[in-house]
């Protein structure tokens, strides 16, 4: 697919006002390299913190 081809998709998509994206978790680096691959760029990162006693926990 071509530059030209990606942005005429993109620029229909938004005026159907939806907004194009892909998701997913920063370690599974396949899925994460090809949404760059494919256009897509990283636009924001969720973080999750948890008491270290759950941690303690978990790695027992």
């Amino acid at each position: 697919m071509t530059n030209q081809e990606i942005i005429r998709i993109a620029t229909e998509t938004l005026k159907r006002g939806k907004v194009p994206f892909s998701c997913c978790a920063w370690s599974n680096i396949q899925s994460a390299r090809n949404a760059i691959r494919s256009g897509f760029r990283p636009a924001w990162v969720q973080v999750t913190a948890k008491e270290i006693d759950f941690i303690d926990r978990l790695n027992a």
